[in-house]
């Protein structure tokens, strides 16, 4: 078996003493005959994009203003990348016990104080709702007297790879379209682009952003933010999570166990969803379009207003109730639902069957 090993230690990248943009970190690996990425992070933050040809790239640069040179070079000291080839599989390895942010700003004069830290927030946060990318001189124009490190931790992956990403305590960001993901996370973030054909498996505490999530199967437990913003053909096991879906397509399944759903909008077509959850809140937003909603299972809560009922007994396949809404703008599908110790608040008006 061929088995290539390289671990690198930027313990030993300097910083040019008159620059204030560096390359730390640059390396190609050719994966022409390999089949299968495993990524694995622990405490760093990460874009991913597409590589144009067979090569994986990863690449770490780093540009800052009025930082001593001498701290940098301490902090990059624990940062260490690993790589490995057997056969048809590449290994990397990322980790760092220093957490590189995109961007870490400290105050020169006044330390970082709490007015300090709340000014900073908020600016952050006022322009991330700007939808732009963020530089150093925007920080500049607003706080004269600060420290600023802007950090570009980049990796590109051809788009035929199959991934498994294994992430602890990390931001990763990414632009790719895969067609095979396995992502197991614990803690941090993740946000993606579009998931095809996907076997998903999301753990302990992370937040998730999808755009698009099709023919796949997702496992979320214990998930504090999940929001996808399209979905069709997939199948969503959930346990403990709070989860957002903004536009729900063709032949969606959901099995919950205690997770709170806020559900947005269905598309024209979307056919059938089905949702079969226990202890679990369903924050409903009634379709534009044509549907036929039943509900059947027993001891759930049915709010809508300032109306409330509340279905007894013990049978899960009682029918509670059944939902006809715009019909006449036409069918569009069939929203099952299965609940059982759960709460299903109903958003908008509709008519009504009461069994």
């Amino acid at each position: 078996m061929k088995q290539l090993f390289c671990s690198i230690n930027l313990l030993l990248v300097t910083i040019c003493a008159f620059s204030q943009t560096k390359t730390l970190f640059e390396k190609s690996i050719n994966v022409e005959n390999i089949s299968k990425l495993e990524l694995k992070t622990n405490n760093v933050s990460i874009n991913l994009l597409e590589s144009l040809d067979n090569n994986i790239y990863i690449t770490f640069t780093v540009e800052y203003r009025n930082f001593p040179e001498s701290l940098i070079n301490e902090r990059v000291k624990s940062l260490k990348v690993k790589d490995e080839i057997k056969q048809e599989k590449v290994v990397i390895d990322i980790e760092s016990d220093y957490y590189f942010s995109d961007f870490q700003v400290e105050s020169n004069s006044e330390g970082n104080t709490t007015e300090f830290v709340d000014k900073m927030m908020s600016f952050f946060s006022e322009k991330k709702k700007s939808n732009k990318v963020l530089e150093i001189e925007d920080v500049l124009s607003r706080f004269k007297s600060v420290k600023i490190i802007k950090t570009n931790f980049e990796i590109k992956i051809p788009n035929y790879l199959q991934c498994v990403i294994t992430s602890v305590a990390s931001n990763i960001k990414s632009n790719l379209s895969y067609e095979k993901l396995n992502l197991i996370l614990k803690e941090g973030e993740f946000s993606g682009k579009e998931i095809d054909n996907s076997d998903i498996s999301i753990t302990e505490g992370a937040k998730i952003t999808f755009e698009k999530v099709s023919k796949s199967k997702i496992i979320s437990k214990n998930v504090s933010t999940f929001k996808i913003k399209d979905i069709d053909n997939s199948t969503l096991d959930t346990e403990t999570s709070t989860i957002e879906i903004e536009k729900i397509g063709k032949n969606v399944t959901i099995d919950d166990f205690n997770s709170e759903f806020s559900l947005f909008s269905f598309s024209k077509d979307f056919k059938t969803f089905d949702f079969k959850g226990e202890y679990s809140t369903i924050n409903f937003y009634e379709p534009k379009n044509g549907f036929i909603l039943q509900a059947y299972g027993h001891s759930t809560v049915f709010k809508h207003g300032d109306f409330e009922q509340k279905s007894e007994g013990k049978n899960k396949n009682k029918r509670m109730f059944i939902m006809k809404g715009n019909l006449t703008k036409g069918f569009t599908g069939n929203i099952n639902l299965n609940l059982v110790n759960s709460k299903f608040n109903y958003k908008r008006e509709s008519f009504i069957e009461k069994e």
